[in-house]
């Protein structure tokens, strides 16, 4: 048998990660269950919205839906037109604006 710990996943894993050094602020979000164009990532102002559903139908009657909205406040020294987005070959969307 497994220890229990190794049953559960780290909190590391299960929400978003913020990380800010001294060129970036990026968001990093677990999206493995997601597909690309299940995905939206918007800026509006000083925040960014990111977005996910998906949604699989095993059957006739079945139908398995997840989604997840979350809302980040961009750093004082970032503008939103320098936002990027992208998804790693490993299932992360990293979202990065540089800092000024």
């Amino acid at each position: 048998f497994a220890p229990l710990w190794r049953l559960f996943p780290s909190f590391a894993d299960i929400g978003p990660r913020i990380v800010t050094d001294d060129n970036k602020f990026q968001v990093i979000v677990n999206v493995k269950d997601y597909k690309k164009e299940d995905l939206k990532v918007k800026v509006k102002g000083d925040f960014i919205f990111v977005q996910g559903s998906h949604e699989a139908k095993q059957d006739d009657r079945d139908v398995f839906a997840s989604q997840f909205f979350h809302t980040y406040s961009l750093p004082a020294n970032c503008s939103g037109s320098d936002v990027t987005a992208e998804l790693s070959s490993d299932g992360y969307l990293i979202v990065s604006a540089p800092l000024k």
